[in-house]
């Protein structure tokens, strides 16, 4: 949990930072998306591609 890549982006706010943001089940939703978008762009058909070719790895 608290992962900021994979965090939604309310709770990325000055509220949410502050606690002031209550959690919903779309803050959920959100985070996986995140994730989803993440594995994809770093596995082609199951196989983790070579470091070169993965966006976002700096990250």
């Amino acid at each position: 949990t608290g992962t900021v890549l994979f965090m939604t982006l309310d709770l990325l706010t000055p509220e949410g930072q502050r606690g002031e943001v209550e959690h919903l089940y779309g803050h959920d939703l959100e985070s996986f998306v995140w994730v989803l978008v993440w594995v994809c762009l770093r596995c082609r058909k199951g196989v983790l591609l070579p470091p070169e070719t993965r966006p976002f790895d700096a990250w």
